[in-house]
């Protein structure tokens, strides 16, 4: 118990579990009063809600049992009150006899009364108009019966007729509703399988209602002409009631009233189909055909070449990339059309006569090149199976006239042009599709025309100074493209043209590389300069990317390269060979030219050797190395028949043995010499004429055997070998002495080869077709010639068609260049197709198709058999290793002296002599590998110097004089090869 202690104040009350009485109390009654004003908050909203809905049921309610009473009223004639009645009481169900009486009505009085009328009764008239124009808009034939029709028939007249009696008083912001219901209705109408006679006045009204207003406000009516009634699909209809229809516009908007048109289509925003609908209708409208026999003015012209590519514009099509094809360029093409089996690709294709794109050619002026362009670009975008026929075309116009080079002046005035040469930067603005059709035209041009034309002022479009300024752009711009914009997308339109970044990329590149391949360049093979007429026409640094740190660019590719590809595993290696891109690589395999030869092949030999890190194959490897005993007089069958199956294995380091020709194991260890006797050996016999796997040019230049019996997979798998080969001796940099037709070493780098190609493989022919080409008279009587070759085979002859049905086709003056091309395409290409791609297939084992687009075929046969530059004696001597000989010794010197005294010729076998290959290397004598040796062959001085070309060395007897060493030397190199093993 608690006893006083003699405080008079309450104690404190400590609640130790932490609740509060109190204040659980205040928060419960907060909460219950919030959800009570929630409570009355919503009891509000559902009685004003229910006075909402009982008004407006009230109001309807209303409002029905007037229009009942209206209704029951009966009529009257006094048809102001009629009408107002009409508009408050309307029913589409209960109604519509009473809106044909209204419709009769008015379109029966005349033109002073319906005036006044709608003055009096101005919103019950354009409520009838609104009522009018919706039942138009909904009109179903196909429901329609053919006892139905007669009525139908006149219900459609009265319900038109109110059109027409009423357009010149309406506001023009009605326009656009009353074309759209007209569109509605025609499209209906038109769709019909009723029998057009019995919709007579149908049809007869309906012409009045589009073309009226036409006349009576041609500004305003034509524009809702354009972008709403003829956005009417034309795919299902019935073109016997349309063609009519159409004839009926064009006497009501006449070709003089073009301009309408244009001045109201540049701000209209069209969707993809809706600017198809409009364009085949604008077509029917005003034909081609017509505006050329028209006689029209320039400005008619212009009105309806810019129409066409603004619409042309809006229509949506996927641009078709050829980034890797060399090209498209073939003129026979299977492509599929975007829009094929369509009214659309109908009404494209008739664009395409040679007629009609020759008038079109011959508006080409500065002001109107943009659309020039743009309808040309957007015709190859939208019928790419006909791409190569019209460019085809367009090149033989552009040929003969200043198109080119008026477009290379439109196009130095465009912001690309500025933005490019000014700041190297790709500018958003305007210029791109006329830079564009330039650099398509001129690359077919190019296509047919031989090194000579090329060069002459008369027969190319362009002047050597122009291809100059042309190059001076196209360099920068590809740059960029393929390097600082690398990641770009490949769909990004460029400047709201017609024209993509996948588009402009690949156009650009083609032509500078098409431009470039026609320079002679200082480290070409001699056979270039022996067989064509190339010359150098630019500057001798023009090409290179003056200014950039080559060093720099050098270390960042290998740097790519190397964090790309040593990332791969051995199960990844077939990918990373073709994914590996970046800028710097872009450059290397697309604009190759633009970087040095040499900084190229230290590239090259850069990834070779990082190739080999990835793979752990060393000089040393021993364990791992790939065996072959092969006998001298079969090198070949034994070499294909061990090694072949190994593939890209043929990369690691081999051991091989040889047996000679008594059956005798040669002695020796291959630490790469008999390697390379092996390569070179093989190479010598496989690549001679007598095997029949490759026959050669008349400048004795080899290409593979085209017979039938050089396709059997057993050849073929014999080519794919050869290929092997060549890829081995450039993977351990091992020089071969075969040089190859242009033509074929463009198969390695995935080209195809041309008119101009074709005189080293048949030279009659090709200056067959070059008269072809130039005739000025009547191809067609004076040739007699069709799409078709004779191919000739162990004395049978067989006739070969071009082109499906090329045996009727004949050659005309339009289409000899397609002709020529298709020609010249069956001999480089077609014959050699098979056999090239199984040589490209094993090359690729070894040498991936990245690391030889870093060259053109020039520079691969350089690649192959070595630089063909003067020899350099002190670089020679420099690099040459002695064994029982010092530099400094007086037989050293003569020797020496007497290399000096030779020509180069002489040189050649010499360096043939020591090495089986007489070219130098790439690089140098430094790349020889193993280096050039000298060393002492014997007391013998009856003996003549010999060599073992396996190893570079030269073995020569200590003569007495200058004289007798000379002489030794001249009858050992005159001899020839000097092979002798040690």
């Amino acid at each position: 118990m608690q006893l006083f202690d003699g405080s008079h104040k309450q104690r404190r009350s400590i609640n130790l579990g932490g609740s509060n009485a109190r204040s659980a109390t205040r928060d419960v009654a907060l909460s219950k009063a919030q959800a009570d004003r929630r409570a009355r908050e919503q009891e509000r909203q559902r009685q004003k809600a229910a006075c909402s809905i009982q008004a407006f049921w009230r109001g309807r309610s209303e409002a029905r049992i007037v229009r009942d009473r209206l209704r029951n009223r009966g009529n009257t004639y006094d048809w102001d009150y009629r009408l107002r009645r009409f508009a408050l009481i309307f029913d589409s169900k209960l109604d519509f006899e009473e809106l044909l009486a209204v419709l009769q009505y008015i379109n029966s009085i005349d033109r002073n009364e319906l005036l006044r009328m709608i003055s009096v009764n101005t919103f019950s008239f354009y409520k009838i108009v609104t009522i009018v124009l919706k039942v138009i808009r909904n009109r179903q034939f196909e429901k329609i019966s053919a006892a139905q029709t007669l009525r139908i028939d006149t219900e459609n007249e009265q319900l038109l007729g109110l059109i027409v009696a009423v357009f010149g008083f309406i506001p023009h912001t009605w326009f656009h509703h009353i074309y759209e219901s007209l569109q509605a209705f025609t499209q209906s109408f038109l769709n019909t399988s009723i029998d057009n006679k019995l919709l007579l006045k149908t049809f007869d009204s309906l012409q009045l209602a589009v073309t009226k207003p036409l006349q009576l406000r041609p500004h305003l009516s034509s524009s809702c002409l354009l972008f709403i009634y003829f956005r009417l699909n034309t795919e299902t209809i019935n073109l016997d009631l349309w063609t009519p229809l159409v004839d009926q516009i064009r006497i009501a908007l006449p070709l003089k009233d073009i301009s309408l048109f244009r001045s109201r289509l540049q701000d209209r925003e069209l969707s993809c189909q809706d600017a198809s609908n409009v364009f085949v209708n604008f077509m029917r409208l005003y034909p081609l055909q017509n505006i050329m026999n028209s006689q029209s003015p320039s400005s008619i012209i212009t009105d309806w070449l810019t129409i066409v590519a603004l619409l042309f514009l809006k229509i949506s099509v996927v641009p078709v990339s050829h980034e890797e094809e060399d090209d498209e360029i073939s003129l026979h093409t299977q492509e599929h059309d975007p829009y094929q089996g369509t009214i659309l690709h109908e009404t494209l294709l008739n664009l395409l006569s040679t007629k009609n794109l020759e008038f079109i050619l011959t508006q080409a002026s500065q002001t109107l090149a943009l659309e020039l362009a743009t309808f040309i670009i957007s015709l190859l975008q939208l019928l790419p199976s006909r791409r190569s026929h019209i460019l085809m075309q367009i090149a033989i116009m552009a040929s003969d006239s200043d198109i080119i080079k008026s477009f290379w002046k439109v196009a130095k005035q465009t912001t690309v042009y500025h933005s490019i040469t000014t700041n190297l930067k790709i500018s958003t603005g305007g210029g791109w599709v006329e830079i564009m059709f330039l650099m398509e035209i001129y690359s077919r041009i190019l296509i047919t025309m031989v090194d000579d034309e090329f060069f002459d002022s008369s027969r190319n479009p362009l002047t050597l100074d122009e291809i100059k300024e042309i190059t001076d752009f196209l360099k920068p711009l590809s740059f960029i493209f393929w390097y600082t914009e690398a990641n770009s997308t490949e769909g990004r339109v460029l400047g709201g043209s017609a024209v993509t970044f996948g588009q402009a990329r690949m156009l650009t590149t083609r032509l500078i590389q098409q431009i470039h391949a026609r320079e002679y360049v200082p480290q070409s093979p001699s056979f270039l300069s022996q067989t064509s007429s190339r010359r150098r026409f630019l500057p001798p640094d023009h090409w290179l990317l003056i200014g950039h740190d080559l060093r720099g660019f050098l270390d960042a590719v290998i740097l790519e390269y190397r964090r790309t590809a040593l990332e791969q595993t051995d199960e990844m290696a077939t990918e990373y060979k073709t994914e590996i891109i970046t800028p710097r690589l872009n450059i290397l395999r697309n604009i190759p030219f633009l970087v040095p030869f040499d900084t190229r092949i230290e590239v090259l030999q850069t990834f070779i050797s990082l190739d080999k890190e990835r793979l752990h194959i060393t000089a040393f490897q021993f364990d791992a190395r790939q065996g072959a005993t092969v006998r001298r007089n079969h090198l070949f069958e034994d070499a294909f028949d061990q090694l072949n199956s190994i593939g890209s294995g043929l990369k690691s380091r081999l051991s091989i043995e040889f047996i000679d020709e008594h059956g005798i194991k040669e002695m020796g260890i291959d630490g790469g010499g008999l390697t390379k006797e092996f390569i070179t050996s093989v190479c010598k016999q496989a690549f001679h004429t007598d095997y029949g796997l490759f026959v050669e040019t008349k400048d004795n230049l080899l290409y593979p055997n085209h017979s039938s019996l050089s396709s059997e997979p057993q050849n073929l798998a014999y080519y794919e070998f050869l290929g092997r080969v060549i890829g081995k001796a450039i993977y351990e940099g091992i020089l071969v002495d075969a040089a190859f037709a242009p033509f074929f070493l463009l198969k390695w780098l995935g080209k195809l080869s041309y008119l101009d190609d074709l005189s080293s493989l048949d030279d009659r022919l090709y200056h067959g077709l070059i008269q072809l080409k130039q005739y000025i008279g009547d191809v067609e009587t004076d040739f007699a010639l069709n799409f078709t070759i004779n191919d000739e085979e162990f004395g049978k002859s067989s006739t070969i068609e071009l082109i499906p049905n090329g045996s009727n086709i004949s050659v005309t003056n339009n289409n000899r260049l397609q002709y020529i091309h298709l020609v010249s395409n069956y001999r480089l290409n077609t014959q050699l197709a098979r056999q090239s791609a199984a040589f490209v297939r094993g090359l690729s084992d070894l040498i991936d198709t990245p690391w030889l687009a870093m060259f053109n075929q020039q520079e691969l046969q350089t690649l192959v058999g070595g630089a063909t530059g003067a020899i350099d004696l002190v670089d020679l001597r420099n690099n040459t290793k002695y064994y029982d000989f010092a530099d400094t010794d007086q037989f050293i010197a003569w020797f020496w002296s007497i290399l000096a005294e030779l020509q180069q010729p002489d040189l050649r076998k010499f360096l043939k002599f020591v090495t089986s290959v007489e070219r130098p290397p790439l690089l140098g004598f430094k790349e020889l590998n193993p280096p050039f040796s000298i060393r002492f062959g014997g007391s013998d001085l009856r003996r003549l110097p010999s060599a073992s070309t396996c190893i570079n060395l030269l073995k020569i007897p200590r003569y007495k004089t200058k004289s007798d060493l000379k002489n030794k030397i001249m009858m050992a190199i005159q001899h020839g090869e000097g092979f002798g093993l040690s």
